[in-house]
């Protein structure tokens, strides 16, 4: 069984609950690797494909990744 979530480090979601939040609701919404092939144009998925995509989904989760984020946005920061 291919495991559609895990990007190449996933030993992160122990120190970072957001990371393995954006995973989990990839592994949701990518429907078993149908929204990646249809994101591939129908091309053959290949497993560094599935990896790379959890990855960059996970990053997403990650401090630099809310950032980014962020800036795309436009979104401010809440200051306590």
């Amino acid at each position: 069984m291919i495991d559609y979530k895990m990007g190449f480090d996933p030993r992160r979601f122990a120190n970072n609950p957001l990371e393995e939040k954006f995973a989990n609701k990839w592994e949701k919404i990518n429907n078993n690797g149908d929204l990646l092939q249809c994101l591939l144009k129908n091309r053959v998925m290949t497993n560094d494909d599935i990896k790379t995509a959890g990855t960059i989904i996970q990053w997403l989760g990650s401090h630099i990744g809310q950032c980014f984020l962020r800036d795309v946005l436009d979104i401010k920061f809440i200051k306590n």
